[in-house]
This record gives structure tokens, C-alpha cells and sequence, in this order.
């Protein structure tokens, strides 16, 4: 059972997401909502010693699952065998649009090999904790502690080399990560154009052949929300990239995808604009983007009973509002 702790902690971080898009509900400019938001530097801290509490006293388990269901994406590709699955895969894709492309050598990387990774929004570090395996850079708007570096991912240049002033990064070097991961992140954006932006950045930001990771939070069942993964899925395919994975879990959708070579992107491509257009302003949407009631914004959000009770069962959908 939730404590009163625990749910005071989430309702921190559910009212951030909401008011930021009731403020563009409102008709506000999204892009001075989010700057005035990055730089109200009590309203981060305060969420960010939110979110770290939440994962690190309360969710544990739940939290684990997660941030583990990534690592053993990441496992199962570089180490166990699935990127040269994938390989295959791409010769079959070329084939059909009468391209004939070599299979590459079986990719080879070693057990002390560590992984490149950027965690965007990553709070407190999460994947630190496979610092033998993985070379992780965690970013954040908010840092809640000091292994992590501020960046706003939608402000931050893409350029021939990173670039830090201090601990925080102004610019990051192009293909330069061979995984992206996105844990609860596109969710805080109030804006589907947002997502869309991070989306684009992380492509620009892989490796060929690199990862990008999303875990979107959603506790109810399967179906109820499969247009929008839908529309997320060609929103990532429009941007060139393949399927590797996807998992409804009971309280996430886990999506993984992957950054094929030249020819291959432009494939995947050009086949999901035949279906979806050019139009891509609103690919990635999510529910709330339409039904978040206006409301003006109070000192104290009270919870009725029925809420309270909500919250218990689903907490952990805390990005979705």
C-alpha cells in the first residue's frame, strides 16, 4: 500500500506535466512555456528530489524492472547475438525493394567491451549501476545529484564534438552513441512536435547500427492505447529506423529501435510516408495531450478519495497526466 509519503511524491511530479500542458492547452507558446520552465530552477529541484525518491525508496522493484528491461535490450543486441539477427533482417528488407546490400561480419564485441550510452532525462543515474558494461553520459534538465550533467536535450546543438562548460553540456558530438535511451522522458514534453525534435536528435546522435531505447509509461491493458503506439511506431520509422523490439509490460511499453545503414533508412522511410504522409507534427501524441482539463494553477492539489486510491494502482505511470 502507497504511503502518504510515496503519493504526495507523485503527485509532485504528475502536476508539473499537467500545468505545463494546460498552459499550451491554454494557447501559450510551447516553446516559452519549456524555457521559462528550464529555468525555474525550484520547480527542478523540487522534481527532481521527487522522481529520485520515488525510484530509489518507493518503487524499487518496479523501478528495477524497467531500468533492467532496458539493460538486457541492450544484452541481447551487442553481446548475445541480436544485431547480427538484424543484419539478416535488413537483407531481406533490401531484397524486397530489389536492393541487393552484403551481409556484414558477425559483429564481435567483447564481454570488457563497454557500451556508448546517452540517458537523456536521467535524473539520478539510474544505469550507473552497469558501469562495467556500459559507458554511460546521464543528462538531465534537473540533475538530482552530481554523476549526472545538465542539458536541455530540446535546446542542445548536435555538432562535430561535445562541448562541456563545467558540468553542464551546451553541445553534443554527432554519431557518436551507439544507444539512446529515452526512460520516461517524451512524456514530460507538453508538446507532440517535442517529442518528435528528441526523437530526431537521437537519430542524429546514433551510431550506425546504434540503439535507441523508449519506455513509455501505461498501467492499463494492452489495446487501450495501441493507436498511439501505432502512431508512434511510424513516427519512428519515418525517421528511418527499424524494429528491433517492442514489450507491453504491466506498466510500461518498452520500444526498441535500431539506426540501419544509409540505404536501408531511406527505405523504411520512404515506404511509412507512403502511408502517412509528410505530415508529422502530431505522430507522437500522447492521450493527454487532448484531455488535460484547464485548470487554474493552486499553491496545494488536493486529492479526492477516488484519486488517492488511482494513484495507488497506477502509480507508475507518474509521467502520465
Amino acid at each position: 500500500m502507497a504511503s502518504e509519503d510515496h503519493l504526495v511524491l507523485a503527485n509532485n511530479i504528475k502536476t508539473v506535466h499537467k500545468q505545463l500542458r494546460e498552459q499550451v492547452l491554454k494557447g501559450e507558446d510551447v516553446e516559452e512555456v519549456w524555457k521559462t520552465h528550464v529555468e525555474n530552477i525550484e520547480v527542478l529541484n523540487k522534481y527532481a528530489k521527487s522522481m529520485e525518491e520515488l525510484a530509489t525508496k518507493h518503487w524499487l522493484n518496479q523501478e528495477n524492472s524497467r531500468i533492467w528491461w532496458i539493460f538486457k535490450q541492450i544484452e541481447n543486441y551487442f553481446w548475445l547475438g541480436g544485431i547480427d539477427s538484424e543484419h539478416l533482417k535488413d537483407v531481406k528488407i533490401a531484397k524486397k525493394k530489389g536492393e541487393i546490400i552484403e551481409i556484414p561480419e558477425n559483429v564481435d564485441i567483447s564481454e570488457a567491451e563497454r557500451i556508448k550510452v546517452l540517458d537523456v532525462g536521467s535524473c539520478y543515474n539510474p544505469f550507473g549501476a552497469y558501469h562495467d558494461r556500459l559507458d554511460v553520459l546521464p543528462i538531465d534538465i534537473a540533475p538530482a545529484n552530481s554523476e549526472v550533467f545538465k542539458c536541455d536535450f530540446l535546446q542542445v546543438e548536435i555538432g562535430e564534438s561535445s562541448v562541456r562548460e563545467k558540468t553542464t553540456f551546451c553541445s553534443l558530438e554527432k554519431e557518436s552513441f551507439s544507444v539512446v535511451i529515452f526512460c520516461l522522458l517524451l512524456e514530460y514534453m507538453p508538446a507532440p512536435h517535442q517529442r518528435w525534435l528528441c526523437v530526431q536528435k537521437a537519430v542524429q546522435l546514433l551510431k550506425e547500427d546504434g540503439l535507441l531505447c523508449i519506455v513509455t509509461p501505461d498501467s492499463s491493458h494492452m489495446g487501450r492505447n495501441s493507436q498511439q503506439l501505432k502512431s508512434w511506431r511510424q513516427g519512428l520509422s519515418l525517421l528511418g529506423l527499424s524494429k528491433v523490439s517492442y514489450e507491453k509490460s504491466q506498466h510500461f511499453h518498452g520500444l526498441v529501435y535500431r539506426k540501419p545503414r544509409k540505404l536501408l533508412q531511406h527505405l523504411i522511410s520512404e515506404d511509412t510516408e507512403k502511408l502517412v504522409g509528410r505530415d508529422r507534427k502530431d505522430l507522437f501524441y500522447i492521450p493527454q495531450d487532448f484531455s488535460t482539463t484547464i485548470e487554474e494553477v493552486c499553491d496545494i492539489v488536493e486529492l479526492t478519495e477516488e484519486e488517492r486510491e488511482s494513484i495507488k494502482d497506477s502509480f507508475f505511470e507518474l509521467p502520465d497526466l
